[in-house]
């Protein structure tokens, strides 16, 4: 019995050393960004956000937003397009107290294609978005470059590309929502 006891004791004094040393942190932010992307081959805004908890410097776990504009030629003129998906992030951060560190992140969430379209309603014509198909899974992975300029603040390049489901849409195919991204943004919270 002596002996179990004396174990347990050093290991619970082993563990205490071991996570007085090893330094364990929980922080988190958020990074609003915009960015250049393709939809059917042709460039389209793309503004989001994205954000979450920071373990250890190292590891980010949060969400993510974005929302795609283009448009289309149709008898009508031009119509607006949009393409909203959102969805979990993961992060992680190499060397993350360097000058000049990267990261790879995941983005894997659903989205919806939807349109602006001009109907009557109440004896007046206005403006509604109307939506193109069903939800599909959207999955991103992303390379980024951030740089430190404030104790708070990170600045972010980024590139990735957007990979789609069939939303079963008459006015676009999966592929054609596939695509290349690129764009900039500002970190702010606790790294």
């Amino acid at each position: 019995m002596k002996r179990i006891f004396t174990a347990a004791l050093l290991m619970a004094a082993m563990t205490s050393t071991n996570a007085q040393t090893t330094q364990k942190s929980v922080g988190g932010y958020g990074t609003p960004f915009a960015e250049i992307t393709t939809v059917n081959g042709k460039v389209a805004l793309n503004v989001g956000g994205q954000g979450g908890v920071l373990l250890n410097h190292r590891w980010l776990i949060g969400a993510s937003g974005n929302n795609i504009f283009f448009e289309q030629k149709s008898q009508q003129g031009y119509q607006d397009f949009q393409f909203a998906y959102y969805g979990l992030y993961n992060e992680y951060r190499f060397k993350p107290a360097a000058k000049v560190f990267a990261s790879v992140g995941l983005t894997t969430g659903a989205g919806l294609v939807t349109y602006k379209t001009s109907e009557t309603q109440s004896g007046t014509r206005e403006k509604i978005w109307r939506k193109d198909g069903h939800w599909t899974h959207v999955i991103q992975p992303t390379l980024a470059l951030n740089i430190p300029l404030l104790p708070f603040m990170q600045a972010r390049i980024h590139a990735g590309y957007r990979f789609t489901g069939n939303h079963e849409g008459t006015m676009y195919k999966a592929e054609n929502l596939n695509g290349f991204s690129g764009g900039a943004g500002l970190s702010f919270g606790k790294f």
